[in-house]
This record gives structure tokens, sequence and C-alpha cells, in this order.
């Protein structure tokens, strides 16, 4: 098993969330980073409203 890579030999990107396919075509734009409660509530808000359609699909 290999060592893992250094850690400045990653390449950091940041992290982007798309909502929809129109904003995954689009260029992201230069925007202020978010602060994380908001990311983290973008996310629950997220998976509250993927729950039902995972548990109807079950």
């Amino acid at each position: 098993m290999r060592k893992p890579a250094p850690f400045d030999e990653y390449e950091i990107q940041p992290i982007t969330v798309h909502q929809t396919p129109d904003e995954r075509r689009r260029p992201p734009q230069s925007m202020p980073e978010l602060p994380a409660t908001a990311a983290i509530s973008n996310l629950m808000g997220r998976a509250r409203r993927t729950l039902p359609i995972a548990k109807a699909m079950a």
C-alpha cells in the first residue's frame, strides 16, 4: 500500500453546491464564502426535501 501524499501535493478546490442543472452548466460566479451554518442548513433543507421521495421509492 502506498503512503498517502503529503498535504501540499493535493489540489485544494472550493466546494460548490449545485441546486439545478442550469447552475451546473453556468461557470461559477465569484461570490463571498458562505458561513458554515448557511451551508449546513442548505444541505439539511435538501435532505429534508429528498427524504420523502426516497421513502416513496423504497
